[in-house]
Parts: C-alpha cells; structure tokens; sequence
C-alpha cells in the first residue's frame, strides 16, 4: 500500500526553455469580438461537467511590448466568452480586473468592452457601469457586473491593461473555477528581456509552440527593429478547479504557467539581473526599512521591557515570559503587512499594531532578553506554499517569531491572545517557511502544528423514572480544540455561546455554564455544565443517544466518489469521551451497542468504543485519534471509509432500555 501521508507539498513543475520550439498540435482558434458562433448560441449543457452553472468557451491572453507614449509599456490583453448554463447557480456576473499602482506610477486599463448576448439581442456594459476601487495600498480593481444575465446567455468581455512594470509579466491560469472548452496565452518578448517560465498543475499543453520573429519592436532612436521570442500555449477542455473539503489552497495544484523577470539589458549593453539568490534577498534585508531596519531596537526594548523579565536566569522561562509579555501588551489592529507600514517603536507605543509590527517587536525584546530570535517568513493556508527552487518574495505574506533554545526550535506568534508560547495559528500552518538569518544565511523550515490536540468529555448522567436523562458535564480542550473554542467564546456572550452550543448538539438543553482559563493561554480551557436530553420513547422502550453530547464527526467530510487533492487537516486531533450513566430500577437494560473498533493503516488514526456494565450503572468509553494531518490524494478511498465508520459508529448506536 502507498504511503498515507506526506510530509512536504510536491508541485508538478516543467520548465520551458527559451528559443526552443515542442509543438504538440498546431490547432488555435482565434474568435473576433462580438460575434459567438451557432455551436456557441445552441449549447445548453457541457457534458464533460453536467453540473456546471457555466462553462469559458473561449479564452485568450496575450502579453507583448508596445511603445506608447515613447516609452516601452507592457501590454496584456485579454478576451473572453463564457456560456451561462444555470444563471440561478452563476456567480461570475460582475468581473473583476486587478491593477498595480503606487506613488510614481500606476497600470491603466485600456479599451474595456463588454456585452451581453441573448440570442440576437446584445446588451453592451455602458462606460458609467464601470467602476474602480481601491484594494489596498498597491491594488485598485476595475469592476462591471454583466446585465440581462439568464439561462443561455453569452457573456463576453475584452480588455487591454498598460504596464510600466516589466516584472509584472505574470502569466496565465489555464486552469479556474470553471471549466474551460478553449484557453490560450501568447507571449511575445523583445530580445532584450529575458523571463524564467514554469508551468504548473496537472493539465497538459495541446499546443506549446517557441519561435523567434524578427522585426517585432521598433525602439525610438535605433536603427534596427527588435527580434522578440514568441510562445503560443493552448489548453483544451480543461476541467473546473473544485476546493475540496480539508485542502491547502487551490493555487497549489491550478494549472497556470508564470513569468518570473530575469534580467534587462538595455541600449547601450548594460545588463541589469532581477533573479535574486537567497543571499541577495539576505543582503537587501539588512537594509530594507519596513523589515530588516525594524529588527534594531534591541537597546530600546532592554529599557522598554519589565527588568524582572530580562533576569530570568532559564533562557526558556525568559522565552516564554517575554512571550506572554508581548502578547499581551499588544492587540492587533487586524491588518497584514510585510514590506510597508512597519513601525515597530510606535506600535509598541500605542500598544496596537498589525501582524508584523507585533511579532518585530517581539523579536526584537526577545534579543534585548539575550535570546538571538529572527525572522520567519511565511504564507498563510489560503494562499500557495512558498516556490522552494528560488525566491519569490510575493508568495510571502505573513510574519512570525523563530527562536533556538538549547536545540530546540520554537515558532511564535503573539498577534493572537489565545496562542501559547511555540504554537502556530491554525492559519499560518502551510507546510514551510524561511528563516531570515541575516549572519549565516536565511534557510527553510517545517511548519509543525501542535501535536497535542484533544477534546475531552466527561459526564456523569442519570436517567430517572420520568425518562428525563440529565448530564453533569465537565468539558476539556487543549491545543487547536482550545484556540477554536476560545474564539466561540469571544466572539460572543456566554449566553448566545450556549445557545450555538444547544444548536450543534440539537435536542439537549445547557444549564449553569462554567468557563475556566478563558483567557489565560497557559492553562487548558475548561467548560462545566448541565444538560437536559429528551430521548426517543416508543411504546415502552426507551432509545438513548449515548453521544448527545459529542457533535463531532457526526457526519462523514468525504463523500464525493473520487478526490483530485491531497486532504490535509492542518493539526493531529484526538477525542476522549467517557460516560457513567446510572439508570433508574424501573428500567432494565435491553440492549447496548456492541463494542467496535476502527482504524487507519500505520496507526494513522483510530476510533474505539466500549461499554461496559455494573447493576445499573452503564459505562461508555470511546476514544478517537487522527495521528497525521496530511494525506496523499491515493489514501482518499481509505480515510472516505474510516470516516464512514466512525460516523456509523456514533450515530447508530443506541442504548435500548424497556420499563420493567
């Protein structure tokens, strides 16, 4: 049997070399703006995705350069058609057109068309229907929403975009959220430029086709007109990028093929080189003022910190004391940022900062406490793991703490009130990160979750005459359990707490709750309580639900035929439930559930449930365990099944008990 799981993310990676030509197929399409085709008017499913509210008929991006205005621009085209299928199901009406800019210049969406078609009646997206807005700091987007948008309906949109950033090359996603009967992407690239390209995901090129074309470019003021490279991409029938339950980001596996700048030789024969080693980027951020500058307050944090921390004489206890410190003095803002906006003093001043400002600043106390802390770079799990063959500064995008303590390696992150010391937030748990040592040399690091993650629950329970079934319940949760449980805690009262409580258990009434360590990350969160269960009476038997107060894994997360990811559950989980129930004497016990077991491959997981008897008092003990949280996309039919029965296990057992 293949191995159930992996320790590290494997993208599919070819890479295409230049001025070299492999052509597949030499079958392109190229459709003109505004007239959809017969086939195109008259296709009312895609059998290929039966299911699907739409399909892109056709697609085509071009990348090419242009002087405008004298100067050389960046041109990136795009046009396509898409076939609504199920407008009640669509939700790809309004588009949605990304562009940089920042205080010297900016891209500018040119020449943007769009209609709508409904047989012969074609409905254009009037210029005051289109709108910009901000992003951020870096991205505005141009928005229009298509009218008219009904079954049948063909939606087509073409645009130009101007760019003054050459490394803003991007490339093309073959692969998306719909499935695709045609996409293409050209590029087209002056001699003077070279770009590293790598195609990615698991979808096949029909057409890859590299050639050289002379006279392409004219330059203003050279005699000679540029040779470029051009490269046509085609993928045909490409099926829809579907999330799966329990998956990193979909832009791990999407079928795209990206640009990446290597270098620029100018009129005059200068070459300047835009692919950076590790050592290159080691050595800007020495300098860099939004990050590697933030790291000099070592002197300021010695007077800003307690002094009783820094005497410590336990370099782990002073670790975890100036943690906590931190952690506390600060609450974040709920903004991100990596490379700008990053003022670590005047944070620290105002006792609120955002995600980086709060971790440099623990870095930096935590070397003002002699512990030598740096660095960690980082993607969080909604966007791609980091690219390890070579640095790719943007697929970075969250900060966090790395320390070393006698051999041992510790990630923190004090944005969070609810983290403990070397805990990483459930988010941020995406495979690999880098550790900017900027003495040695930066490296990579692992992203291990947490290994201790239990939900304990305990309940002493008493069935009375009436059938009234009635729980003394004490509620334990440590690790992820606890950090996910705080945060229902906080974001609400205790009151509506309950009450989305009493929702997932369904049918049981919470009384007296308790709260322990709610707020203290040191110590595990306790919740007692009472709860009310009615059970099923039919004639003179009573049906018991022994797991009315357990909601987890009440139904099985994978039920699709097949699956196309790898499944990663992000942390290792356990669950121990133990029950006492004591049955009033005018009952006696017809019939318990049998004791079963289940479990994974390489004790990769397990699921156990025994009863027991004494007189009247009844004895459940059932324990749960997922020992790894990732797993190869092959071991899907194994876990599909184990889940299936631990679901069985717990939703068809019943305690039969019949009036005496």
């Amino acid at each position: 049997m293949k191995h159930l799981h992996y320790k590290t993310i494997l993208l599919s990676f070819t890479l295409l070399h230049l001025l070299c030509t492999q052509v597949y197929s030499q079958q392109r399409n190229v459709h003109s703006f505004g007239s959809p085709t017969l086939n195109e008017f008259s296709l009312e499913t895609y059998d290929k995705e039966p299911e699907a509210a739409a399909v892109v008929l056709y697609e085509r991006g071009k990348n090419f350069f242009e002087m405008v205005d004298y100067r050389l621009t960046l041109i990136k085209e795009v046009h396509r058609k898409i076939k609504v299928l199920n407008a009640q199901k669509f939700e790809g009406a309004t588009v949605e057109i990304p562009w940089y800019t920042n205080k010297s210049s900016k891209e500018r969406v040119r020449k943007l068309q769009a209609m709508t078609h409904n047989g012969d009646l074609q409905r254009f997206v009037s210029e005051d229907k289109i709108y910009e807005s901000d992003l951020n700091e870096y991205w505005n987007v141009t928005k229009f929403t298509f009218p008219d948008v009904k079954d049948g309906s063909i939606l087509e949109y073409s645009y130009r975009i101007e760019s003054p950033y050459f490394w803003g090359f991007e490339g093309w996603d073959f692969q998306e959220e719909l499935p695709k009967i045609y996409s293409e992407f050209e590029s087209s690239i002056p001699g003077n430029l070279v770009y590293k390209r790598s195609l990615y995901g698991s979808q096949k090129l029909d057409v890859n086709d590299v050639k050289v074309k002379n006279n392409c470019l004219d330059f203003r003021g050279t005699e000679q007109a540029a040779a470029c490279e051009v490269s046509v991409y085609v993928m045909k029938d490409i099926p829809s990028l579907k999330e799966e339950a329990y998956m990193l980001s979909p832009d791990n596996y999407r079928s795209r093929i990206e640009y990446e700048l290597q270098q620029i030789t100018d009129f005059y024969g200068d070459t300047s080189y835009y692919t950076k080693t590790w050592d290159d980027v080691d050595n800007e951020f020495k300098t860099e003022k939004d990050m590697g500058r933030q790291l000099r307050y070592e002197n300021y944090f010695q007077q800003a910190l307690p002094q009783h921390l820094l005497g410590i004489s336990d370099a782990l206890e002073r670790a975890k004391a100036v943690y906590y410190y931190i952690q506390d003095h600060f609450t974040w803002n709920n903004k991100y940022r990596i490379y700008s906006d990053i003022r670590v003093k005047e944070a620290y001043r105002e006792q609120k900062g955002n995600n980086s400002e709060i971790n440099l600043a623990l870095i930096n106390a935590l070397n003002a406490a002699q512990l030598d802390a740096k660095i960690f770079l980082s993607a969080t799990r909604n966007t791609k793991v980091p690219n390890p063959l070579y640095p790719v500064l943007t697929d970075f995008n969250y900060v966090m703490a790395y320390v070393k303590i006698d051999n041992e390696e510790y990630i923190l992150d004090a944005t969070y009130k609810d983290l403990k010391f070397g805990m990483v937030p459930f988010k941020a748990l995406n495979d690999k990160g880098r550790v900017m040592d900027l003495k040695t040399g930066s490296f990579w690091k692992s992203i291990d979750p947490e290994p201790k993650n239990l939900l304990y629950i305990k309940a002493q329970i008493l069935v009375s005459a009436e059938n009234d079934v009635v729980a003394s319940v004490t509620e334990t949760h440590s690790g992820y359990s606890e950090i996910f449980e705080k945060q229902k805690l906080n974001e609400t009262s205790h009151a509506l707490y309950v009450t989305g409580k009493e929702s997932r258990l369904g049918g049981v009434e919470i009384r007296n709750l308790s709260v322990a360590n709610e707020n203290d990350p040191t110590k595990e969160l306790t919740l007692d309580y009472d709860a009310v269960y009615e059970p099923e009476v039919v004639g003179d038997q009573v049906f018991i639900d022994p797991f009315f107060l357990q909601s987890e894994f009440k139904e099985n997360p994978f039920l699709a035929e097949d699956r196309s990811f790898p499944i990663d559950f992000g942390y290792p989980r356990s669950i121990h439930y133990t029950l006492a129930i004591t049955i009033d004497k005018s009952f006696e016990i017809e019939r318990l559930p049998e004791n079963k077991s289940v479990q994974l491959p390489e004790n990769l997981g397990n699921g156990t449930m025994l009863f027991s008897q004494n007189d009247n008092t009844l004895y459940l003990r059932f324990t749960f365990a997922l020992n790894h949280q990732s797993f190869v996309t092959e071991a899907y039919p194994t876990l599909k099944e184990f889940f299936g029965d631990v679901v069985n296990l717990q939703t068809n057992s019943f305690i039969v008990l019949r009036k005496r």
